[in-house]
């Protein structure tokens, strides 16, 4: 009976994390104009594109500006890195990502 409770009390401890757990990760708030896109998301990875930043070896990836210096690539050159090269990483929609003329080039190759 003893070992009954105990493992009734460990099921609903387990299924009470999980629900605080989940309503955490997809709880929706306002943030005004905080620079967020629309839905007002709790979490975004940039607001500026002063958040965002080249990294990679050849500058062919484009992440958060706080994370672009411990990102190790490969050193190789691939044609389609000389859209990089003159494209504009920054935030768009709340994630860090290329400007429209860089995903114009890319279709090229």
């Amino acid at each position: 009976m003893k070992k009954e409770v105990i493992g009734i009390g460990i099921v609903v401890l387990i299924i009470l994390v999980l629900v605080i757990l989940y309503f955490s990760l997809t709880r929706m708030t306002s943030c005004g104009d905080c620079g967020l896109p629309k839905g007002n998301l709790t979490y975004s990875e940039c607001v500026k594109d002063s958040d965002c930043a080249k990294a990679g070896c050849s500058g062919q990836l484009c992440v958060k500006a706080s994370e672009a210096k411990t990102i190790v690539t490969t050193c190789e050159w691939k044609d389609e890195y000389a859209c990089y090269q003159s494209g504009k990483c920054g935030c768009v929609e709340g994630k860090c990502d290329w400007n429209e003329e860089v995903n114009t080039c890319l279709k090229n190759f």
